[in-house]
């Protein structure tokens, strides 16, 4: 193959691999420098590139890419991207949830690993996602589910509109569950609190029971927190791990 037909094979495994890492977890946060994530995106490109040389040959022989293969590996790969990616948005949801069982949804905080400020619990519950993705070497099988997605959307195959918008779906039904899961332990914890609270008030109502217990109902739940937060994080690895070893 001539140089210019591997410099554009080349080309088209970085439209996919770039659009997938621009969206998936940990590679896309805002605290990793533009350069960092541009460099990985070429540095991984560069790897892969090898691998496929069989399967790009007839379609880059000449040095002449097509824009429809550019734009659909950038499609390709940003779906691929927007799937992981929502897996930290349920966490993230989740977060948000607990904020406001625990009544902390009305304190700022700063935007760590995104550019929006969230709740601190959110914002606390995304950047440990991020972390387990890193601890439990995900990244890893990142590139590997790159890799392996040529077998599953081989280069020149446009997606059609009709899986993409399944695969979406599939996977917001399954984070949403996964969210739903999160979240259970304070939705139960603040239904009964509520409860208790507001039977206690028809008892005493010339006490206010709910702004003189309102820093207990939090440390309380603070307490939950520490308690479920280990297990959640596993939980969290252990589906998201799953979604990357399926190939989907």
């Amino acid at each position: 193959m001539t140089a210019t037909g591997l410099l554009a094979m080349a080309l088209l495994v970085f439209c996919r691999c770039g659009a997938a890492l621009m969206l998936m977890p940990g590679f896309s946060s805002a605290r990793f420098p533009m350069q960092v994530r541009l460099f990985t995106a070429l540095a991984l490109s560069a790897s892969l590139t090898p691998l496929f040389a069989s399967g790009f040959g007839p379609m880059v022989a000449r040095g002449v890419v097509e824009p429809a293969l550019v734009l659909s590996e950038l499609l390709t790969g940003a779906m691929i991207g927007l799937l992981g990616r929502l897996y930290l948005q349920a966490l993230h949801f989740a977060g948000s949830f607990m904020a406001n069982a625990l009544g902390l949804s009305g304190i700022p905080g700063q935007p760590i690993d995104d550019t929006e400020a969230s709740p601190p619990v959110a914002t606390l519950l995304s950047l440990a996602g991020v972390m387990m993705i890193f601890a439990t070497n995900l990244h890893f099988e990142t590139i590997r589910a790159l890799r392996d997605s040529y077998e599953v959307l081989p280069v020149g195959r446009f997606p059609a509109a009709a899986w993409m918008a399944g695969q979406v779906t599939e996977t917001l039904a399954r984070t949403l569950v996964l969210a739903l899961q999160f979240s259970g332990p304070f939705l139960i914890y603040a239904l009964v609190l509520n409860f208790a609270l507001g039977l206690a008030s028809k008892f005493t109502p010339q006490l206010p029971l709910y702004f003189a217990t309102l820093g207990i109902a939090t440390v309380l739940g603070l307490v939950l927190l520490r308690v479920v937060t280990p297990d959640l994080m596993l939980v969290f690895a252990d589906h998201y791990g799953a979604w990357l070893r399926a190939g989907k």
